[in-house]
């Protein structure tokens, strides 16, 4: 089941970013948020898939169908 539509757009935003590899220093440049904001959000995504890193966040992600990595 997605959980997809349960995520802020500010949570579906730190989720492209990790999926693409990003540090938080850059995902909190790209949003124009603090660092502490990005880390924020990702400990919210990490609670909601239940795991306490952020490739795993991206692999559950993945799993749970909310992240499709492909060619834009």
């Amino acid at each position: 089941m997605s959980t997809l539509r349960a995520l802020t757009p500010s949570q579906r935003t730190v989720l492209d970013h990790l999926a693409h590899g990003c540090p938080d220093k850059e995902i909190a440049a790209l949003m124009g948020i603090s660092k502490t904001g990005v880390k924020k959000h990702l400990e919210h995504l990490r609670r909601r898939y239940g795991v306490s890193n952020r490739v795993a966040v991206v692999r559950a992600a993945l799993e749970a169908g909310d992240l499709r990595i492909g060619k834009v």
